[in-house]
């Protein structure tokens, strides 16, 4: 895969990466703020796909708006994380 910038129409971008992953896709951003985007994290996890998301452990991601138990219970892997030494606290159900 080829990796380039991207300033325009960056959600269909991200989105259109989602959708032709195959065997991993390995999140790293500060927040999850689309629910399309996480909708898609989902399906990918329920059609085998390990995806790994890695997230600031803040009232942003914690304020209950997405279903992060829907993930773990999936099959889906969190972390929660400041960002400054990745994959420090790996959360399980």
């Amino acid at each position: 895969m080829i990796v380039s910038a991207h300033f325009d129409n960056i959600q269909k971008e991200i989105l259109d990466v989602l959708h032709s992953a195959k065997y991993k896709i390995y999140v790293a951003v500060a927040w999850i703020t689309d629910k399309e985007i996480w909708n898609v994290l989902i399906d990918k996890v329920n059609e085998g796909v390990n995806v790994r998301i890695v997230l600031v452990e803040d009232e942003i991601n914690i304020a209950d708006k997405f279903d992060f138990l829907t993930f773990l219970n999936s099959g889906g892997i969190l972390y929660w994380d400041d960002h400054d030494n990745k994959f420090k606290k790996e959360i399980y159900l």
